[in-house]
């Protein structure tokens, strides 16, 4: 990254470096507020769990309902694909 004084530019290159990369800038952040979504599930916080959804969504991440049913459905596919081979 090149060297620059004004902040904006700094900032600017920061973005242009996780972008290049592939990667969401507020990754760190979304998986904070994953930690913290677990917290609320497991004491049954409802109302909480939305709130951190909407801010998951916010700052571009996927939401984890959706990720959970991906998973299944992926976990589901592998199985069928199994049962298929034998």
């Amino acid at each position: 990254m090149a060297r620059t004084t004004n902040r904006d530019d700094a900032a600017s290159a920061r973005k242009a470096d996780a972008e290049s990369a592939g990667q969401n800038p507020n990754q760190r952040l979304i998986e904070a507020l994953r930690v913290e979504r677990e917290g609320y599930v497991r004491r049954g916080l409802d109302g909480r769990v939305k709130q951190v959804d909407a801010q998951i969504k916010h700052y571009g991440g996927s939401s984890v309902e959706a990720d959970a049913k991906a998973a299944a459905e992926k976990a589901g596919d592998a199985g069928s694909a199994a049962t298929a081979t034998k």
